[in-house]
């Protein structure tokens, strides 16, 4: 949109103040959700939770900073709390009997 010099959509415009707030929005109400489930049932799916863990905690230190850190690698975890009574953790792997 921007090459072609038209208005960017709503909320597409990573220059703009706010789209970490978004993002982690998006991220702590529909993708992790959703990707837990996928991986819960489906355990050879477990890189994507890893990617999408990565994601979020980059846009979570984007949003903490206010800035778009260039060249930033996110921290590597594997569980996050998302509300105090929501937790989301790795699926457990039935054949090794622990999570990565």
């Amino acid at each position: 949109e921007r090459q072609l010099g038209i208005p960017i959509s709503p909320l597409f415009d990573r220059s703009k103040q706010g789209v970490s707030k978004s993002q982690v929005g998006f991220y702590d109400f529909l993708a992790l959700p959703l990707v837990h489930a996928l991986c819960s049932a489906f355990p050879g799916t477990q890189q994507l939770m890893n990617c999408f863990l990565g994601n979020y905690h980059y846009w979570r230190s984007v949003e903490g900073n206010g800035t778009l850190p260039h060249g930033a690698a996110a921290p590597k975890r594997t569980s996050i709390s998302l509300r105090p009574e929501v937790s989301i953790s790795p699926p457990v792997d039935p054949e090794k009997g622990k999570g990565p």
